[in-house]
């Protein structure tokens, strides 16, 4: 039997970044992803979100590629958000998302970076944040690539 530890920190936003995620019942919509991260055998280990984006932790199964991953969290919750919620104004995620793996020594810190999302983007807007993620990774951000 393998055994796989593949911790990625993922970000998604909302279509064209509008705060459309604003006022939804933020508990139920974090479950809903847990729920569909566990149907693809995979474990969020934190997740939050802000109006216009998410962040997760997740133990990704070795059973389950990236963008297979990432198409059930993105078409799922897009319904859920839809016809669930009170979001007057979500049309769909952008089409494209960040990853990166995440070390097991630095899970502690990625869980504290996700947790304080509220607070860290009354500091920082979205574009800010991700221009200094990839620079600390040596890529190149371009704002329009997660529209």
């Amino acid at each position: 039997m393998s055994k796989v530890f593949a911790l990625d920190h993922i970000v998604f936003a909302t279509s064209r970044r509008q705060p459309s995620l604003h006022g939804i019942d933020r508990q139920s919509f974090h479950r809903v992803i847990v729920n569909i991260a566990g149907e693809k055998n995979s474990k969020v280990f934190c997740i939050n979100s802000v109006d216009d984006h998410l962040h997760l932790l997740v133990n990704l199964s070795a059973t389950v590629s990236l963008s297979a991953f990432m198409n059930a969290i993105k078409a799922k919750s897009s319904s859920w958000v839809k016809h669930h919620s009170n979001s007057k104004t979500f049309t769909s995620w952008c089409s494209g998302y960040y990853a990166c793996t995440v070390s097991p020594s630095m899970m502690k810190k990625s869980i504290a970076y996700i947790e304080s999302q509220q607070e860290h983007h009354q500091r920082m807007n979205f574009d800010n944040e991700m221009r200094c993620i990839f620079e600390k990774l040596g890529l190149e951000y371009h704002p329009d690539e997660l529209t």
